[in-house]
């Protein structure tokens, strides 16, 4: 899965249903998804919440957050403008400032600690992280790519979103000695600062407005695991 920045409720759903969490890194960076930027609610409307990235690469492995203190200072005024009264508001703005405070700057690593961070802060269970970039995979690409990097793991099973299923064949993994899952998640309407529940924000949006306990919308009761060509995929 490619690193995205404070990605949706989805992104979290598949980290907690996996063992091992490859980071597709190896990959061009896609300008105009969503690696470098998310969306936040403000006042009721949706906004992006955007990193500037280096010009000088193409691969994700190779690009950087570019950041001054005044580009900080700016995220944290929004992040306080769009969730000022978040009980959770502090602790988020903790999380920045231990990333702004590190040497962290690749985009791959700066989007993963912060994924790491929310998953932590909701007492969830971290799997094993894995950068594609450290597999060798003799040049292969798409799906040929994603079942060498599973072989060189020793999976038996490889789990993808539900959206990614038209990405995949069961009979290929079948033949690699793996199963082929995808998640399928239960989006549940959690405390939202809007008239009407905007579905599909970063969750950041999740993570400073719901303060009950998160397992109804991030742990396995939030999402299953459908197998490949199973009548229940749609």
């Amino acid at each position: 899965m490619q690193p995205y920045f404070l990605p949706y409720l989805g992104y979290f759903h598949l980290v907690g249903a996996v063992d091992a969490f490859v980071i597709l890194d190896t990959v061009k960076y896609p300008k105009g998804g969503w690696v470098n930027r998310n969306r936040i609610l403000i006042e009721g409307v949706d906004r992006w919440l955007t990193l500037p990235v280096s010009s000088s690469a193409s691969r994700i492995s190779d690009k950087s957050y570019v950041f001054d203190h005044r580009d900080f200072a700016g995220l944290q005024r929004m992040v306080s403008r769009a969730y000022p009264r978040s009980p959770r508001l502090g602790e988020f703005q903790g999380l920045l400032a231990e990333w702004w405070h590190s040497p962290i700057r690749k985009v791959s690593e700066t989007n993963m600690f912060f994924v790491r961070g929310i998953m932590e802060r909701l007492g969830r269970v971290l799997p094993r992280f894995v950068n594609a970039s450290s597999i060798q995979t003799d040049g292969a690409t798409g799906q040929d790519r994603i079942l060498k990097i599973a072989q060189n793991l020793g999976a038996t099973s490889y789990v993808n979103l539900i959206g990614g299923q038209r990405l995949y064949q069961k009979s290929a993994f079948n033949a690699a000695g793996m199963e082929l899952f995808f998640v399928r998640s239960q989006f549940l309407e959690y405390t939202q600062k809007s008239p009407e529940f905007v579905p599909g924000l970063s969750v950041l949006d999740f993570f400073l407005n719901e303060t009950r306990d998160a397992e109804s919308w991030i742990g396995p009761e939030s999402y299953s695991l459908v197998a490949a060509n199973s009548d229940e995929i749609t």
